[in-house]
């Protein structure tokens, strides 16, 4: 690539970050353990929806040692409403192992960074840019989108990413990349009247903007039914049931449950209940996951059985899984809190 178009890209994009870049409340303090609550958070999960989560846990575990000292139910308690509940476990096991090797700090090394459960190259090239001013291009979605439109390419690589990054100016640089992508060049119909390198991108002048980068063809995702009972006792609490502790939603707490085409009947012999009256079938629900789609048949119903019954106030301190969450917190209302 020509050094003098380099420089050009760096220099209109940097000055359109300079006026339009986003003000998140998590990029006014750069501090390491910070940054790596917001990296995590951030995956699969928009940026503007982050902070009110990312300040809450801050309050909750304010540094590596409180967190890794934390329960494991504590914390996917505190991280619900991200979802991809798998980030919190490894988030979980990584302060505990900078507990162990690296004094409760969030180590700078990028080698150190990548060994700790659940960083990637992403995440470790984010906080050696942000929190340690590190030369390092944090190449994720919004990166990869912007540069295969910018040159034309079928997919954008990590090592492109990597030629174009301004010397001592890596952070602005990736946020003003990934702003561009969020603001700007999105994935469908980009906004390329309002781009700051229009007439330099090479995907535009051969219209092939909006169809990059080229996407795998993904296999449909299979989906399954599951009967759900939204269980209460006689005094009105919730009854809820503890998902193995490996696997799909492992350890999270739910409605009890049964996949396949149950009837409320089956899924009351499977949980060992015994249902009093008749079942009330509540609005279906339809839940997404990375892999399966979830068709939801609900039930609510009145029994007894071997379940952890909970209150409202109860019902606030659990890890609640999946739809479960959902009709929990529909439920919410009609559980009394004792006085």
């Amino acid at each position: 690539m020509d050094p003098v178009s380099t420089e050009e890209i760096q220099r209109r994009l940097l000055g359109w970050f300079a006026r339009h870049r986003r003000d998140l409340p998590f990029r006014r303090d750069r501090s390491p353990y910070r940054v790596l609550l917001t990296e995590v958070m951030s995956q699969q999960t928009a940026a503007e929806a982050v902070g009110h989560h990312l300040e809450r846990f801050l309050v909750r575990f304010p540094d590596v040692p409180t967190l890794a000292a934390a329960a494991e139910q504590d914390v996917l308690a505190l991280w619900q409403g991200l979802g991809y509940y798998s980030r919190a476990r490894n988030l979980h096991r990584a302060a505990r192992m900078m507990v162990e090797r690296f004094g409760g700090h969030v180590p700078a090394d990028p080698a150190d960074l990548r060994a700790l459960p659940g960083v990637g190259p992403y995440i470790a090239a984010a906080i050696g840019s942000f929190a340690f001013g590190r030369d390092a291009a944090a190449f994720d979605a919004n990166a990869a989108r912007v540069l295969a439109r910018l040159f034309d390419l079928d997919r954008a690589t990590p090592g492109l990413a990597e030629s174009l990054l301004p010397h001592g100016r890596a952070a602005d640089w990736n946020e003003a990349v990934m702003d561009l992508g969020a603001l700007v060049c999105v994935p469908r119909a980009p906004r390329c009247a309002l781009c700051p390198l229009a007439d330099l991108c090479a995907g535009r002048q051969a219209g092939r903007a909006a169809s990059l980068p080229c996407k795998p063809v993904r296999r449909p995702r299979p989906e399954v039914e599951v009967t759900t009972l939204v269980l209460r006792d006689g005094a009105g609490r919730l009854g809820l049931v503890q998902r193995p502790s490996a696997g799909l939603l492992a350890g999270m707490w739910e409605c009890p449950s049964v996949e396949g085409g149950a009837s409320p009947a089956e899924v009351a012999r499977r949980h060992s209940l015994d249902l009093c009256g008749e079942v009330e079938p509540l609005p279906a629900l339809r839940y997404t996951f990375t892999h399966r789609i979830w068709r939801v048949r609900p039930y609510r119903a009145v029994g007894h059985g071997p379940v952890r019954w909970v209150d409202a106030a109860e019902m606030r301190e659990l890890p609640l899984g999946g739809p479960s969450a959902r009709l929990a917190v529909a439920e919410g209302a009609r559980i009394a809190v004792p006085k």
